[in-house]
């Protein structure tokens, strides 16, 4: 375990609403929304000290060093793409994310991280939904007193596989 260390970090989740049953459907489609998302979603995350961590198939998974860059950049991509979709000719050309953030410890191994942090921000993403940012009561925390930010409680979760139940807020 010498290559790896522990550190608090913000993990970001993102998923394509819809996208396997799109996929399903029109498989070039789906690719070219796909790419449209990659762009958009990148640009983000550079622009807000994100780094992509890898790509699961239509989701992204990232870590930022401060849960207030992670919203942000959540905050600026769901902006884009409602933008982008005000313009679409049909639903059926729009493209919709849900976005889950929470900050934990986490497990830095070569070029990737584990443990719980990971965990958590990956199953909050599920909740969220359409268009939605999701965010645990430990990343809320973190961005209290950012008038421009608002958050609101939306209970108590059970997430799959973790241990507990977790209080979520909605951006």
């Amino acid at each position: 375990m010498s290559d790896t260390k522990r550190r608090l970090a913000a993990v970001m989740f993102t998923d394509i609403v819809g996208y396997s049953k799109l996929m399903n459907y029109d498989e070039s489609k789906a690719m070219k929304l796909l790419d449209e998302h990659d762009a958009i979603s990148e640009k983000c995350f550079k622009e807000y000290n994100g780094r992509l961590i890898k790509k699961i198939g239509d989701a992204d998974f990232v870590e930022f060093s401060s849960a207030l860059d992670a919203v942000k950049c959540a905050i600026n991509i769901q902006e884009v793409l409602r933008n982008r979709n005000a313009s679409s000719e049909n639903t059926f050309d729009e493209l919709h994310i849900r976005i889950g953030i929470h900050v934990g410890d986490i497990i830095e191994k070569g070029d990737d991280i584990f443990g719980d942090g990971v965990n958590i921000a990956s199953r909050i993403v599920s909740v969220a939904e359409k268009g939605e940012i999701c965010i645990s009561k430990e990343a809320n925390a973190s961005i209290q007193g950012q008038k421009e930010i608002l958050s609101a409680s939306i209970g108590s979760h059970n997430l799959k596989n973790i241990v507990d139940s977790w209080d979520l807020y909605r951006i």
